[in-house]
């Protein structure tokens, strides 16, 4: 009861001081304010020089511009209100105000608003001002109409205190069903945190403890490699009133090996230009390139924020990313496009953007990939993914269910727009499915912590990764698509993997069930196996100066402290997928070295492969000219196929001219250089 009465005290006695401040002592110590990113109070500073000196419109313009970047939709509106006839003077507080209406879920009103205010509008611009204005009357009608058919039975839930802040909690990266890494500015400074699920429960977060050290004052926004060695992540010098990390942003990468992680990398000049943030990573494997879209304000785009893509080769040694290209008419618009997400199994591009028809502010949209750059008319996702609010994040952790971050209003668990939080939600399994357990073949008992994969196999039984995911309680999930081949293999460290392969051609069943049993590797007999895939050529590398002259094919493993950076799951080293080699996948051969002047051989790269066939017709030339090797590339997943062994480069290089001269197969084979076992990369001698 004291506290309480101290607490009114204080109040009171604050509104007395305020009564007696002057229309100046107020604007000064508003600007004050705003220059510190305190925008609620300047707001309400601003206001208050306002209401004690009325004519000074523009303290009433910046009270709602700060209202509106602390996402306080209704006071924003109150003060654009009076002063929505003053587009000449004003940074357009008319159309601010519309928009301010729509924010809060005024649907009707906005729309009136709307088109009083484009009839009313005199303005230079107006042809551009009215597309904006007829996008917006378009997305109220939009969600007008929506929220008339809504029926949807998706869940939605709004996660825990022990997840969601009254601060930005943002990005989120589904690990598993029940691990989840994500970032929040709660403390202040922005950085990534894990929060883990038991049953319904999640655990409070806390930061990860073997990220590596960061020296910037933010980053997060981050995203793992779908082979789960590489951890893209923004490092940034500033975030928004709204806590997102979208200005002065740089995106880095850490690269895992068998002692862990290692120091943090800046990606290339390219990809983070002078000048230019750049945002919001995510990265998929697709036709042995590595690509990387995100986030940017360069020149060269379609206005504002666009999305980016830049990728690299696989087979590569190095991080050499391509130029970046931009994403297109179709994905960008002249206002801001963030948080991409690419589905890989449904091909499809997710998206938000405060550019198109809207509902809300920011909106997810999808867009179907249809070629190299070129998408389908992308799509608003509609309700209840997207709402009256911004809307952005879309992150799938299965076919049933994903993450959604939101300034939303909530019921009781969030009652303000003021800051972003993560939503989870549940979609109807009406879908195609495949789900089943991980089985130990020696107890019989359901297994904890094993990855399980699942993979696309073409016609022509090229192999393609689609998703692979950690699962603590044995059990797996994946969504299908129909008209498809797909295998999906269970492995973990010690234990030989395996699996089961199906179609979903001219079927007609929703659910593909079927418990996976591995049992231990027995290490006498074992021999590693190199990854399943047909003989899809990439590009030779330039090698690595550090690489080791054996040629087994050791798996590596990953240790699931939660993934990677730490978790309460305990440390149980699991495998990352590696197809097993149940489909024709023979052992690599270790090669017989032959010494050359003071051990010094040379030996012709004709290919990096995802799956070595010593009886693919191709290789019938090479046969006639030496021995073949191979040498597996365990962090990778792919196999060198290597012609061996010449004791001089000139003669290595007169066999190539002659292979060359009866084959175009191996026109862009490398010669390389071996000393006492070692790889020496082909351009450094």
């Amino acid at each position: 009861m004291r506290s309480l009465l101290i607490l009114i005290f204080c109040l009171g006695m604050t509104t007395v001081h305020a009564q007696k401040m002057s229309w100046r002592k107020h604007a000064k110590l508003a600007k004050k304010q705003f220059e510190e990113n305190n925008f609620q109070d300047a707001a309400m500073n601003f206001e208050a020089a306002w209401q004690k000196k009325p004519k000074k419109t523009e303290y009433l313009y910046h009270a709602a511009e700060c209202y509106s970047k602390v996402k306080d939709y209704r006071k924003a509106a109150e003060c654009y209100e009076p002063i929505k006839e003053e587009n000449k003077d004003l940074m357009l507080p008319g159309l601010k105000h519309c928009r301010m209406l729509k924010l809060d879920g005024e649907y009707d009103e906005a729309s009136r608003a709307f088109v009083y205010f484009i009839n009313s509008y005199e303005g230079t611009d107006k042809g551009v001002v009215e597309k904006i204005v007829q996008d917006e009357i378009r997305g109220c009608e939009l969600a007008m109409s929506m929220l008339e058919k809504e029926s949807s039975n998706i869940t939605f839930n709004h996660l825990s205190s022990n997840v969601n802040s009254k601060a930005a909690d943002f990005a989120p990266i589904p690990f598993s069903d029940d691990v989840l890494y994500y970032t929040s500015n709660m403390v202040g400074e922005t950085k990534m945190y894990l929060s883990q699920r038991n049953g319904e429960v999640w655990s409070r977060s806390r930061v990860p403890k073997k990220f590596p050290e960061i020296f910037a004052p933010h980053y997060g926004n981050g995203a793992f490699s779908p082979d789960n060695k590489s951890f893209f992540y923004n490092q940034c010098d500033q975030i928004d009133a709204s806590g997102r990390m979208v200005y002065g942003c740089e995106i880095f990468i850490t690269q895992r090996d068998e002692k862990g992680w290692g120091a943090p990398q800046k990606l290339n000049k390219g990809i983070n230009k002078t000048g230019a943030t750049a945002t919001q990573p995510f990265v998929v494997h697709q036709n042995n390139q590595e690509i990387l879209y995100f986030v940017s304000d360069r020149s060269g785009g379609q206005g504002g924020m666009d999305i980016w893509f830049t990728s690299r080769d696989l087979a590569s040694e190095k991080l050499s990313f391509e130029r970046p290209r931009n994403c297109g008419k179709v994905i960008n618009s002249m206002a801001d496009e963030m948080t991409p997400y690419f589905d890989l199994l449904e091909n499809t591009m997710y998206f938000s953007s405060n550019g198109k028809v809207n509902i809300g502010g920011f909106d997810i949209f999808m867009s179907k990939n249809i070629g190299d750059n070129e998408w389908a008319r992308s799509k608003n996702i509609g309700l209840p993914f997207n709402s009256n609010a911004d809307d952005y994040y879309y992150r799938k952790y299965s076919a049933s269910g994903g993450y959604v971050v939101s300034n939303r209003k909530f019921g009781l668990e969030k009652t303000t727009y003021g800051h972003d939080d993560i939503f989870s939600f549940s979609i109807p399994t009406e879908r195609m499915m495949a789900s089943g357990k991980v089985m130990d073949k020696k107890t019989n008992q359901t297994m904890k912590d094993v990855w399980v994969a699942i993979y696309e196999v073409s016609s022509t039984g090229t192999v393609r990764l689609l998703e692979n995911k950690a699962s603590p309680n044995g059990t797996y999930e994946f969504g299908l698509l129909q008209g498809k081949n797909y295998r999906v293999e269970a492995h973990r460290d010690g234990y030989e993997p395996d699996g089961w392969e199906f179609n979903t051609m001219e079927n007609s069943q929703l659910t593909f069930e079927k418990d996976i049993t591995i049992g231990e590797v027995n290490l006498a007999e074992n021999t590693p196996s190199t990854p399943v895939a047909t003989m899809t050529e990439v590009e030779p590398t330039a090698g690595n100066t550090n690489a080791s002259g054996t040629f087994n094919n050791p798996q590596p493993t990953v240790n699931i402290e939660s993934e990677t950076f730490g978790s309460d799951s305990g440390s149980t080293t699991i495998n990352n997928p590696v197809p097993n080699s149940n489909i024709n996948t023979p052992t690599s051969p270790t090669p017989t070295i032959m010494i050359g002047e003071a051990g010094v051989v040379y030996k012709i790269q004709l290919m990096a492969v995802r799956n070595y066939n010593s009886n693919e017709p191709r290789l019938r030339v090479p046969k006639n000219y030496g021995t073949l090797e191979t040498e597996y590339l365990g962090g990778k997943n792919l196999t060198r196929v290597l012609l061996s062994n010449f004791s001089t480069k000139a003669e290595a290089e007169r066999v190539l001219d002659t292979m060359n001269s009866e084959s175009r197969d191996f026109q862009s084979a490398v010669i390389v250089r071996y000393e006492n076992g070692v790889r020496i990369d082909p351009w450094a001698k």
